[in-house]
């Protein structure tokens, strides 16, 4: 840049000139118009072409590589009487020679430039193809750092990860991202931007949304939004996954089931997602009266005499029959090896052919088209063979966390305890046999629905009959007066 204003300075004093200002665009890209400049740009407006007469340039592709652009430039140098010069080339637009020079000069340059746009699109493509990191900013969760033998990769960055995958627990617990949101904002856990220093509002809806939907966490190459394919129609691997396929698809399941968006905490229904008709097996809604406890009900309308329930009646059946039959059982967490399971390949493969066949209608050629059909037949042939496999578990891990139902159930508000239930897949039937009254209170019937990986959990705290037969004793003894607790201990000594 010192040598390009060395070389404009000495023509200007050489031919009578004085320089009265400078526009400098080092980072801008040759195929930005000189008028779309953050510098050049400004001098050439209306405002801006008041006090200079001559543009001056080291070359003409300092101004521009594409010829449509410099002809924009030329005829608007000529409409505001300006002058257009450069001094490598001998290039002066006050005379016709210098004109048709520099014509034939831009659609030189401008064959660069698609030269250089080609080769780096095709550098990505490749790089794509091999599952490559193609530069940019790094996903949340991941860090790009110096491959061996050249270029970048993504690893995971284990900070970032321990809050991705907490946000990916709350989300399979079926949290509203309204209250992840707020939950991180109130831990005060920074944003990748925030991490970096640069200006930001903090977490918000769209970017706890795309953690949660970008096929990029499963570890996928991606391009305009769908996955790079293999011969195979395989999804090519980028980097290590941060999610499961199936942990995935069921956050995805979860999101869908929402038909409405989540109100406030404050009015959230303490059994929605829970409770279900007796009689027809759909969610039951909450119904306020005049905001008395003892008049809120649950209510079904799929029937043609709407069906209610009492909301205390159902919270105090839900809370007894939970703890009796699923306090002790223990809380535990799914982890996946890295080893895939036959299930899982079985997701993956039909989640690429479904890509596959979304994008054939688009195919622009018949080369791609035929490509496409291979990957199908591929991808169609291996389905089959997985779906005639024998799934196995071998890649599923369930880790015990400690910790049982009925101490998680102690720690929690009612919003934390609907979470839980929602998250462990657990139902509660209801109906009423006999309204109540303002003497009695309704008969209703009430059934807690457990899911099958629940009902095969061993308790884990089995009665120690030991400890049962001492606390009898103590009680016992405890009811006894002195002198007959006396000649107890002396008949046993």
């Amino acid at each position: 840049m010192e040598r390009q204003r060395e070389l404009i300075s000495r023509w200007a004093k050489d031919n009578g000139h004085e320089v009265v200002a400078w526009a400098e665009d080092g980072d801008v890209s040759g195929s930005v118009s000189p008028f779309d400049t953050p510098e050049l740009g400004k001098f050439l407006t209306e405002d801006g072409s008041q006090g200079w007469d001559i543009l001056v340039a080291w070359k003409l592709d300092r101004l521009a590589r594409n010829s449509i652009n410099l002809s924009k430039l030329f005829i608007w140098t000529q409409e505001h009487e300006k002058q257009l010069v450069c001094v490598a080339e001998h290039i002066d637009l006050s005379d016709w020679s210098g004109q048709m020079l520099a014509n034939i000069i831009a659609g030189l340059a401008q064959g660069e430039l698609e030269a250089i746009t080609e080769r780096a699109l095709a550098g990505k493509k490749q790089l794509r193809k091999v599952g490559r990191f193609q530069g940019g900013v790094a996903p949340y969760g991941y860090q790009a750092v110096d491959r061996e033998g050249g270029g970048k990769e993504l690893i995971k960055d284990p900070e970032q990860q321990k809050v991705l995958q907490w946000i990916y627990k709350q989300a399979l617990m079926n949290r509203p991202i309204a209250h992840i949101v707020r939950d991180l904002k109130d831990k005060e856990i920074p944003t990748a931007r925030q991490e970096a220093g640069r200006g930001t509002k903090g977490w918000h809806y769209s970017t706890i949304n795309t953690l949660l939907t970008s096929k990029v966490y499963l570890g996928w190459t991606m391009y305009e939004g769908k996955p790079v394919l293999d011969d195979h129609g395989e999804p090519i691997q980028r980097c290590e996954p941060s999610i499961s396929i199936e942990d995935y698809n069921r956050i995805a399941e979860l999101r869908a089931s929402r038909r409405t968006r989540v109100a406030t905490k404050a009015k959230i229904s303490p059994l929605s997602g829970v409770i279900v008709c007796w009689e027809c097996g759909e969610n039951m809604h909450y119904n306020r009266y005049n905001g008395s406890e003892s008049i809120f009900k649950y209510q079904c309308r799929r029937h043609d005499k709407t069906i209610y329930v009492s909301a205390r009646e159902a919270h105090a059946a839900l809370e007894e029959m939970f703890l009796d039959d699923v306090a002790d059982l223990p809380i535990l967490e799914k982890r996946l090896s890295t080893i895939g399971t036959t299930e899982e390949s079985l997701e993956q493969a039909r989640a690429a052919y479904a890509e596959i066949t979304e994008f054939l209608p688009t195919a622009p050629d018949k080369a791609t088209r035929a490509s496409l059909f291979e990957q199908l037949t591929n991808l169609g042939n291996k389905i089959k063979g997985l779906e005639s496999a024998v799934q196995s578990q071998d890649g599923v891990e369930w880790i015990d966390t400690g910790e049982t139902y009925g101490e998680r159930w102690e720690q929690l508000d009612t919003e934390g305890r609907r979470l839980l239930l929602t998250s462990a897949g657990i139902k509660f039937r209801a109906r009423q046999l006999k309204p109540g009254s303002r003497w009695h209170r309704p008969i209703q019937e009430h059934e807690i629905i457990l899911p099958p990986e629940l009902k095969l959990l061993p308790k884990t705290k089995p009665v120690d009959l030991s400890t049962v037969h001492k606390l009898e004793q103590e009680e016992f003894m405890a009811g006894l007066s002195e002198e007959q607790r006396q000649q107890i201990e002396g008949a046993r000594e």
